[in-house]
């Protein structure tokens, strides 16, 4: 996950510095000091915790973090990835005989050793 902020980071970087040069034009911005006061509003985000921003390092990481939150970390925690590595056909990695070309072979396949000594 690491390496994923890292390049996200990067690229917000690169996009919102095109905009804003110096940390004066962060905290001069009125649409973005209107942001977080609604992010901090109980009748908004209710968020009064959220970060204020007043540099440009700290918008950087303020949108890495709304990407990250939204994106990786939401696919992360709502998904089942499990779902999709549970089915052994989908997991090569554990499968102990070649994949059945047949029906006939796939019918009597055996992939993990159940009731088999480990060694």
């Amino acid at each position: 996950m690491l390496a994923l902020w890292k390049k996200l980071r990067i690229f917000v970087a690169s996009a919102l510095k095109s905009t804003y040069t110096t940390d004066a034009d962060v905290a001069n911005d009125f649409f973005l000091q209107e942001f977080q006061a609604e992010m901090r509003n109980p009748n908004g985000g209710a968020m009064d915790k959220f970060p204020e921003v007043k540099a440009i390092d700290e918008l950087i990481d303020m949108v890495v973090m709304c990407i990250h939150i939204a994106s990786p970390q939401h696919a992360a925690v709502n998904y089942l990835q499990d779902y999709y590595q549970a089915f052994v056909p989908n997991k090569l990695s554990c499968l102990c005989a070649p994949l059945p070309m047949t029906l006939t072979a796939l019918e009597s396949f055996k992939a993990l050793p159940i009731n088999e000594a480990r060694i």
